[in-house]
């Protein structure tokens, strides 16, 4: 049983989980880290993967519904839902979630309605 002082983190749902127990399925293979370590993991995967997910039948996914991500790591999932950002929309796009995610972690559903909202509007997620 857990002490009630027990550290918890926080999944891309939002849900909690104890930090020192194992994890499985989907966050088993999800990357949460600064822009520089998304991008080098986005670059370079086996330098920061001792197993491919693939061979799980896992996807690889890159968490960035937080204030600490970065406009390659936004590209790099706009070009995964099909859409090439300008420059300018890019930048625009990643002030617009890392602004909406200094009020609480975005979850991937979260990140990818703002991103294909940008295209026609801005989306304001309810608090």
């Amino acid at each position: 049983m857990l002490e009630a002082d027990h550290a918890f983190g926080i999944d891309d749902e939002g849900l909690g989980h104890a930090v020192d127990a194992p994890l499985d399925g989907g966050a088993a293979v999800a990357v949460s880290a600064d822009g520089r370590v998304r991008v080098a993991v986005l670059r370079e995967p086996r330098a920061y993967e001792s197993i491919d997910p693939a061979a799980f039948g896992r996807e690889r996914k890159i968490l960035i519904g937080s204030r600490l991500t970065g406009r390659n790591a936004i590209a790099h999932r706009a070009r995964t839902l099909g859409l090439e950002l300008s420059s300018d929309d890019l930048r625009q796009l990643t002030q617009q979630i890392k602004a909406s995610a200094d009020q609480r972690l975005l979850a991937s559903h979260e990140v990818d309605q703002l991103i294909l909202g940008f295209q026609t509007a801005p989306i304001q997620l309810a608090v």
